[in-house]
């Protein structure tokens, strides 16, 4: 919401982000059945929570093995590794 950032955290925390989508869908005349309910964004947030997750899940495993395959590298030998 560009309108309230310009207010600081203040202004954000003062406005309910989801009522006034709500209020400005209906004000512009957006029928009713082409928006999300406030139950759809729930569940769709959920699964965006979700998904950032597993994505930082599977960032930190990739940064641990990448670790590991340092750490061998390293205990082997820059002269030992090659045969």
């Amino acid at each position: 919401m560009q309108i309230t950032a310009g207010l600081g955290n203040e202004g954000q925390l003062a406005v309910k982000a989801g009522d006034a989508i709500d209020f400005i869908g209906e004000k512009l005349g957006v029928p009713a059945s082409v928006r999300t309910t406030a139950a759809e964004r729930a569940y769709l947030i959920e699964e965006q929570r979700k998904l950032m997750m597993q994505d930082q899940a599977m960032m930190a495993l990739a940064g641990q093995q990448q670790m590991v395959a340092q750490n061998q590298q390293a205990a082997v030998g820059p002269d030992q590794g090659v045969a």
